[in-house]
């Protein structure tokens, strides 16, 4: 336990979350750390989500946008709300640890941090194909180093001050990345972000497929919006160049099946025995056979989801950003 526990605000924001939202809450109002306020942004929901808050009225700051605004833009706002010295972030569809926000403080205190993020893993008690999703590992930290990564939203804490120094979230990032967007931007000032693995939040993963495909897609469109706005310099888009790769081979594929079907199918079974391999010694500790196995078709389809996003905001999107700005990080936190 800490000696001194500095005041943290946690910021959660909630959209259409009416079956997850009494979930996280519980699990936020049972953290064995004491000093601490917990702020809901409802961003515009427009199902249920408003009754099931009122039970929580008195234990948690509460407000409501009268419109969707983005994740980014709720999260701006909880900010500016919070009263703590440090904010700590998770999202709606999540479980945090009991222990999740000390460990996440003793980190900061430890390195004289501005920011850390732990671990995002996956429940027990959910579907197969949600315990499929979560095989692939997202949302979840990309480790720079042995002790620095790129956190997720869905688990992450940083000094007040230093969000307030670099603007807050970028509210131009409506589909996703946005909290990728602000690592890029700490990393870019010289800043660390530091890796506690013992801050555990369980990620309830998407449990259709359409769900699935939907957030690959809107993930493609953030990747654009990154790529442009970092002008494809930042080490953690390295990926970008498979999302435009994929498209030709992908068609490529096709082709090549109404051509030489035996040849191609044969080369594809070569593929997912290699991509199942690697999987399966990865995730064999946490996960079910069958659910790696399902695991490397959805990997495949989260590349093409992805890749058709990016392509489709290369292709209609930037003509309007064009016109409207040149994806500055928006003002509107300050």
């Amino acid at each position: 336990m800490l000696e001194v526990e500095p005041h943290v605000s946690v910021v959660v924001s909630v959209f259409n979350g009416e079956r997850n939202v009494e979930r996280c809450l519980e699990s936020l109002f049972k953290l064995n750390y004491k000093n601490y306020e917990v702020i809901l942004i409802n961003d515009g929901s427009t199902d249920g989500t408003d009754k099931v808050v009122k039970r929580y009225e008195n234990r948690a700051i509460y407000v409501k946008n009268k419109v969707n605004l983005g994740l980014a833009a709720s999260r701006n706002r909880g900010i500016r709300l919070a009263k703590g010295e440090y904010v700590a972030l998770t999202d709606v569809d999540c479980v945090v640890d009991k222990y999740w926000l000390t460990e996440l403080v003793q980190c900061l205190i430890k390195n004289k941090a501005e920011g850390a993020g732990g671990i995002v893993k996956t429940p027990k008690d959910i579907s197969f194909f949600a315990r499929c999703v979560g095989t692939l590992g997202k949302p979840s930290p990309k480790l720079i180093s042995k002790n620095e990564a790129e956190v997720p939203g869905c688990n992450a804490i940083f000094k007040k001050s230093l969000l307030k120094q670099m603007g807050g979230f970028d509210e131009t990032f409506k589909e996703s990345n946005a909290d990728t967007d602000f690592n890029v931007r700490v990393w870019t000032d010289g800043r660390k972000i530091y890796y506690q693995p013992t801050a555990i939040v369980y990620h309830h993963h998407r449990s259709s497929l359409f769900s699935f495909i939907n957030w690959r897609f809107t993930n493609g469109i953030g990747l654009y919006r990154l790529a442009r706005k970092h002008r494809f310099r930042a080490k953690t888009l390295y990926h970008v160049f498979n999302l435009v790769l994929l498209p030709f081979l992908f068609f490529t594929g096709f082709f090549g099946l109404l051509i030489r079907p035996i040849i191609l199918v044969f080369l594809l079974l070569v593929l997912y025995i290699i991509q199942l391999s690697k999987l399966y010694i990865k995730k064999r500790d946490e996960f079910k056979f069958s659910e790696i196995c399902c695991g490397v078709f959805l990997n495949w389809l989260l590349r093409l989801s992805a890749s058709i996003g990016f392509w489709y905001a290369m292709i209609v999107l930037s003509r309007k950003t064009v016109r409207n700005s040149d994806m500055r990080c928006s003002p509107s936190y300050r």
